[in-house]
Parts: C-alpha cells; sequence; structure tokens
C-alpha cells in the first residue's frame, strides 16, 4: 500500500475521532470560563473545523514521520539549481497560457466579457500580490499533493490508484465547506458527523460538478508532470502560473450569466468549469502522448 492510501486511511480516521470528541468537548467548554474570555462565543462548526484541521495535521505529521519522508529530495524537491529553475520556469509559462488560453475561450463565447480600465495603475502591485500568492499555494500544495502523497521512501509511486486518490483529495478540499451551524440546543452526538457531511454539499450541485472536474484533472496533470519529470519544479511552476491567470482573469473580467453557454463555467468561482476541463485534459493527453512518442523512438 503506498503513501496516498496510508494517508487517506489515515485521515478518515483523524476525521471520525475528531467528530467524536467534539460533542463533549463543546459541553464541556460549554461551563468553562475559558468559553467566555479567551475563546469568545465559539459556534460548534468553529468547533469542528478547528478540531478537523488539528487533526489532519496530526495526521500528515504522522504520515511523513512513518513513512520517513522528511527528506526534501524524497519529495521532489531537491534537484540542481539549474535544473529546478529551468523546470520551473517551463511550468510557469504553461500554467499561465492552459488558464489564459481558457479565458481567452470563454471571452470569444461571451460567457465573460473584459472590463474596461478596472486596474488602472494597480498593475504592478497586483502582478506582485498575484505572483507571490500562486508560488505560495503551489509550493504548498504540491509539496503535499504531488510530493509527500506521490512518494515512498525515496522513491517516486506510480501506482494509478495513488495518482487517483491524491488527485481526488486535491479536488474535494477545495469544496469543503461545512454549511450547518446547529444551535446549543441542537448539539449532539451526532452533530459533528452532520457538519462534516454538510462540508461537502456543493459537490451536489449541478454547477459545481465542472469545477470539480477542472481540479481533478488539473491534479492528475500536476501527478503526470511529477512522474515524469521525478521533481517537483516543473509542477509547481505549472500551479504557480494557473493561479496567477486565474487571479487576473477574476480581476480583468466578469462573467454573463445570462450568457447561453454560462453552463461552460461553474459558479465555484466562473472560470473554471467545463470548458477549462476540457483543455486542461487535451493538454494532459497530448503531453503524455508526446513523451511516449519520444520514449518509443528513443
Amino acid at each position: 500500500m503506498r503513501v496516498a492510501q496510508y494517508f487517506l486511511c489515515y485521515l478518515i480516521l483523524a476525521l471520525l475521532l475528531a467528530s467524536l470528541v467534539a460533542y463533549p468537548l463543546f459541553e464541556t467548554l460549554q461551563y468553562t470560563q475559558l468559553h467566555r474570555t479567551v475563546l469568545g462565543q465559539l459556534s460548534f462548526r468553529k468547533l469542528v473545523d478547528r478540531l478537523y484541521l488539528v487533526s489532519v495535521f496530526i495526521a500528515i505529521i504522522y504520515l511523513v514521520k512513518r513513512h520517513r519522508l522528511e527528506n526534501l529530495r524524497t519529495v521532489g524537491l531537491v534537484v540542481s539549481p539549474g535544473q529546478g529553475l529551468a523546470g520551473f520556469a517551463k511550468g510557469f509559462f504553461l500554467g499561465l497560457l492552459l488558464i489564459a488560453l481558457s479565458g481567452f475561450v470563454l471571452e470569444m463565447l461571451a460567457v465573460r466579457y473584459r472590463l474596461d480600465n478596472v486596474i488602472g495603475n494597480e498593475w504592478p502591485g497586483l502582478l506582485l500580490t498575484s505572483f507571490l500568492a500562486g508560488l505560495s499555494v503551489a509550493f504548498i500544495e504540491e509539496t503535499f499533493f504531488r510530493g509527500v502523497l506521490l512518494s515512498k521512501q525515496g522513491r517516486v509511486g506510480v501506482s494509478w490508484a495513488a495518482v487517483l486518490i491524491s488527485s481526488l483529495l486535491y479536488a474535494t478540499v477545495h469544496f469543503a465547506e461545512p454549511e450547518w451551524d446547529p444551535s446549543v440546543d441542537e448539539v449532539s452526538w451526532t452533530s459533528a458527523f452532520a457538519v462534516l457531511m454538510s462540508a461537502f454539499h456543493k459537490l451536489s450541485e449541478p454547477q459545481f460538478i465542472g469545477s470539480f472536474l477542472t481540479l481533478f484533472i488539473f491534479g492528475a496533470y500536476l501527478c503526470f508532470l511529477r512522474m515524469h519529470y521525478r521533481h517537483l519544479w516543473v509542477s509547481i511552476g505549472v500551479h504557480a502560473g494557473a493561479v496567477i491567470s486565474l487571479k487576473l482573469l477574476f480581476e480583468m473580467t466578469r462573467v454573463d450569466k445570462q450568457a447561453s453557454l454560462y453552463w461552460l463555467v461553474g459558479n465555484y468561482d466562473h472560470i473554471t468549469g467545463y470548458l477549462t476541463a476540457l483543455l486542461l485534459f487535451v493538454a494532459l493527453l497530448g503531453h503524455w502522448l508526446l513523451t511516449r512518442k519520444v520514449r518509443l523512438t528513443g
């Protein structure tokens, strides 16, 4: 069993334990001065959220220690400076291009429209904040989802199960947002489990399916890049470039909800959706076929 399968088991167990602890902890806090001073009026959902974050963090630490993944070389971060920089640059421009192409097509189809002079003199600040946000998000998420979860004691795991689990987790966590917050009188032993189930209510909404597919295929593409190049810097570059493109599109354009092809975007951010998912799938398939042809001719 590879690291991704282990982590899925750890994650499920951690969430179940946190759900069991939530009710007695909440009831205890109701009768302490701590709840009224330091914690303030802590709602049950906020308490559950924090317990889940702590439990997942502990599961990640245990995973890393259990499978000896503390070494940066193991997760794909240590390569020669030239190889890492070249890989990041290659991936960065690819990520920018892929999402920019999606935005261009959406504009041509009149699903999104460009705003005039919306940014003005704020370009330098916007570019800087977008770059820093893209780089930080890419580094953290790639290190975990494509670094830790696809590694095992120094070797890159190539099982399809690991890719599937990593990509599903990557897509799912972007939509984890608990909806139900019970009142004090409604809290019971089962309340935390209900809050957990409500966290994924968006996944059942039709317009979120396209966004979920986008993130799942994007995650699979990043897994392919990690395994093909045997380090993380290309996937970090692609991820950073894609995030920057998304942020710029979000600032420079708006969606037309009355457009006949509005269904092409999901209501997660009105950019990701069926169209972007299709473009990413074509990119993944094309990249895989190209590298396969190179290997066969080589």
